[in-house]
């Protein structure tokens, strides 16, 4: 997970001043996260093109929903996409000296996934606390990365709580990033990656039949050339 890099003293200099204002340190964070990211991607020589991002002109709090391909997803997201992100990650990453501390700063959500109700009630919380602010927590459905085109079997738990907190959902197709590395055996290479924003959508009766439709929509996203 690329976004766990970042500047040490800088991380510091955040942290004294988190509990002066939150929001501030919100902020900045982002903007070195956008900026980092983005540098992350270019350095590979890597392309990126943006499809849909009139999808993102919304006042309207949501959910991201994407698939997963590569480690460098992350980095693609938040320098392409969004800034203002944070990740539902599990709380094993807590332990990560550096990157735990860069984590709760980009107002990451630890999880503890041998607790499914604690980890349902973290998640409401977040969302509440995301439709008072700029930010959009980001999921993964598929649960691990595919390391190719093929996108994987949707769990229902980000569709559930969208519903059940009577939030909207951006799906979000990522095409071709598994290229920058999973394809090399982790050898870090130029690749050509398409983000595909698709239209927000409000939550759905049956949570199984949307899973389902918003992966058909994403895998025919990166079906398509690139």
């Amino acid at each position: 997970m690329w976004f766990l890099l970042g500047h040490l003293p800088m991380q510091r200099y955040y942290i004294r001043l988190l509990s002066k204002n939150e929001r501030l340190v919100a902020k900045k964070t982002d903007q070195i996260a956008e900026k980092l990211m983005r540098n992350l991607v270019q350095i590979t020589g890597s392309t990126v093109e943006v499809r849909g991002e009139e999808h993102l002109q919304t006042d309207e709090p949501y959910i991201l929903i994407a698939n997963h391909q590569s480690n460098f997803d992350i980095p693609l997201l938040l320098g392409f996409v969004h800034s203002g992100m944070g990740f539902v990650s599990k709380q094993e990453l807590r332990k990560i000296p550096i990157g735990s501390k860069w984590m709760e700063l980009k107002r990451c959500l630890f999880i503890d996934r041998q607790n499914p109700r604690q980890a349902i009630r973290d998640i409401d919380q977040k969302i509440e606390e995301t439709k008072l602010t700029d930010d959009v927590l980001c999921i993964f459905p598929e649960g691990t990365s595919s390391k190719g085109d093929q996108v994987g079997e949707f769990k229902t738990g980000a569709f559930r709580a969208a519903k059940r907190k009577k939030i909207a959902i951006l799906p979000v197709a990522i095409s071709g990033s598994f290229q920058l590395m999973e394809q090399n055996n982790g050898k870090i290479s130029a690749g050509h990656v398409v983000l595909t924003i698709l239209p927000l959508q409000k939550p759905k009766e049956d949570v199984k039949v949307w899973a389902e439709e918003v992966r058909e929509q994403i895998q025919a996203c990166t079906n398509k050339p690139v």
